[in-house]
């Protein structure tokens, strides 16, 4: 029985020209932001199933608030970090 052919490494690998390899992906930060996103979307469909409209205004208000810190955490990842320098 011949041996197994050795299993090239990802790095091993060659490339198409003019491709290149993606970049390592910096470690994300845990936050609530997906969470409250999806369960204020749930809950925004939820009210309109039961037609109760508290319960849209407070899943909407929810969605809305997950969705503004995911915004504001991608924003902050990506921002120089060059602004106004806090006092320590």
């Amino acid at each position: 029985m011949p041996a197994p052919e050795p299993q090239l490494l990802p790095d091993d690998v060659l490339l198409p020209p003019g491709w290149s390899r993606p970049r390592e992906m910096a470690e994300a930060r845990p936050t609530l932001a997906p969470v409250l996103l999806a369960f204020g979307l749930a809950g925004t469909a939820l009210g309109l199933l039961v037609s109760a409209l508290g319960i849209v205004v407070l899943g909407a208000l929810v969605a809305a608030l997950g969705g503004g810190m995911w915004a504001w955490d991608s924003f902050q990842a990506t921002a120089p970090h060059g602004g106004p320098q806090e006092d320590a």
